[in-house]
């Protein structure tokens, strides 16, 4: 049997240590925002023919490299920055014009857009989260017991700070997708918690003369 819970100390101390790094880099250095929270400028160019997008991702890189590009509809390129301005949009789409032999025409669009996104999508997160967090643990209270929910809770909060701090610390772009993962995290989070805490129910009633430990360990 793995001795997870012998190590506990191990574990607290890594986590620890993730944790305080990213917080003190979130509230010195603060998270890489991208165009969802910031907002920027958006580009369509028309190629109009299929395209090696890592050999224009390259030439997006040298303008603005916290680019988001993606396909759309196998010719059409779309960009997203929160770097790009007058100048340098220009000087991109030049350089793009240059290297694929476009024309004038092939700048399908250039928009400008807005933070506002982004708040309305972190207010709902946030929304979303705390009511899922009061419900689990309602929810794991009746089920099991009270401690066991609070336990729950912050087994999910030590999960959310965890990836953030990841973020902060690697300085990966926080966007929309960003709030996808968060609450991806959240859900499979709280259903394993669950599903060792079902287990440690379970056995605590056929290993009688087993301790706590062991009875965790075994559980997870």
């Amino acid at each position: 049997m793995f001795k997870i819970i012998e190590k506990s100390k191990i574990w607290f101390s890594i986590s620890l240590a993730i944790i305080l790094i990213g917080v003190v880099l979130m509230f010195t250095r603060g998270l890489n925002f991208g165009i969802d929270f910031k907002g920027g400028t958006k580009l369509v160019v028309e190629f109009g023919e299929n395209f090696d997008k890592v050999e224009a991702d390259s030439i997006v890189k040298e303008y603005a490299t916290d680019a988001v590009t993606k396909t759309v509809e196998g010719t059409q390129y779309e960009i997203k920055s929160t770097e790009l301005d007058e100048t340098k949009t220009s000087e991109l789409f030049e350089a793009l014009k240059e290297k694929y032999s476009l024309e004038d025409t092939a700048l399908i669009s250039q928009t400008q857009i807005g933070p506002s996104i982004g708040r309305e999508l972190t207010k709902n997160a946030l929304i979303a989260v705390l009511v899922a967090c009061i419900a689990m643990l309602v929810y794991i209270a009746i089920r099991f017991e009270f401690a066991f929910g609070v336990a729950a809770i912050i087994a999910l909060v030590h999960d959310v700070l965890i990836t953030l701090s990841v973020y902060a610390i690697f300085d990966i772009p926080v966007n929309s997708s960003f709030i996808a993962a968060m609450l991806t995290i959240v859900g499979y989070s709280i259903n394993d918690t669950i599903v060792v805490f079902d287990r440690i129910r379970e056995n605590s009633h056929s290993m009688r003369r087993s301790t706590p430990t062991e009875i965790a360990n075994t559980s997870i």
